[in-house]
């Protein structure tokens, strides 16, 4: 039998979790909660290394366990977590009609894929097309779609229940914007203080983009091409850089910095070109 949430129309993306279940200890549960599906995603990555006894960060497979790991227990942790913690439709952390927008899902990789194409020559690199090879390729194929499913999960981490769970305490999306951007920043545990300003920015354009939009499509596309362009400059030039050894300089900084900036006032644009619903209407139901 079919049941309401509390959601009202008109409800934004933020408040999704503020519903009649509500109570003020439910964003720590579901901090608590992220935290564990991490660990096991990260525990399960280990296990695959250790059975398929691959190096970590060795190229081009010793990568491929931790990304899997995460790929499998992020998305459908989180979706699990606000169905039991909030008792709402897990599809509330994809957007505010409860489910991935898939018409729109393609435009945001469209414009994902162009963005960071054009961030990657502008800031000096190249993809070696010349060296591609179909040994090459294979890779790159076996890893798209768990860096999909893993960029995916962060993001319904960071930009989706963080910020919806802490909204509940505060309404404003912002300071759950900023604890959820610290949380980011450690997990990925970068040192340079340049990645540190671009990563900031990387995450709070995240999190302006999913509020201008009601949903995650566009920061799930732009994070899966972003992290996807990465491993391939890597796998076809033969070069592994360690997550907290990496370094940008001044342009490359800049240059990121503005792809992300552009990429928030295009995809936002569009959005508003196409009327996309940013408010839950009318109250969704589940089963």
């Amino acid at each position: 039998m079919a049941t309401r949430i509390g959601q009202l129309p008109g409800t934004p993306y933020h408040l999704q979790a503020k519903t009649a279940a509500y109570r003020w200890w439910k964003p720590l549960l579901a901090l608590v909660l992220v935290s564990v599906v991490f660990a096991l995603g990260q525990a399960l990555g280990l296990v695959l290394q250790v059975v398929f006894d691959l190096p970590e960060g060795s190229l081009p497979w010793g990568m491929l366990p931790l990304v899997a790991g995460l790929a499998v227990t992020l998305v459908p942790g989180v979706m699990l977590i606000a169905r039991v913690v909030d008792r709402r439709p897990g599809g509330t952390v994809s957007s505010v009609l409860g489910r991935i927008r898939l018409p729109w899902l393609g435009w945001c990789f469209l414009i994902a894929a162009l963005m960071l194409v054009a961030v990657i020559l502008l800031r000096g690199e190249t993809l070696a097309l010349s060296s591609v090879t179909p040994l090459k390729l294979v890779p790159v194929l076996v890893y798209l779609p768990f860096i999909v499913f893993q960029a995916a999960g962060e993001e319904y981490v960071f930009r989706g229940l963080l910020v919806q769970s802490f909204a509940s305490w505060f309404r404003t999306p912002w300071i759950g914007a900023l604890i959820s951007t610290a949380l980011f920043g450690l997990a990925h545990d970068y040192s340079d203080p340049m990645i540190i300003a671009e990563f900031v920015v990387f995450s709070l354009a995240m999190v302006w983009i999913t509020l201008r939009t009601g949903g995650l499509e566009a920061t799930v596309a732009y994070h899966s091409i972003n992290n996807l362009l990465a491993l391939s400059v890597e796998l076809t030039s033969g070069v592994h850089t360690e997550q907290g050894a990496a370094q940008f300089t001044p342009r490359e900084m800049i240059v990121t910095i503005g792809g992300h900036l552009a990429f928030a006032a295009l995809i936002t644009w569009l959005a508003a070109r196409k009327d996309l619903a940013r408010t839950a209407s009318p109250a969704i139901e589940q089963e």
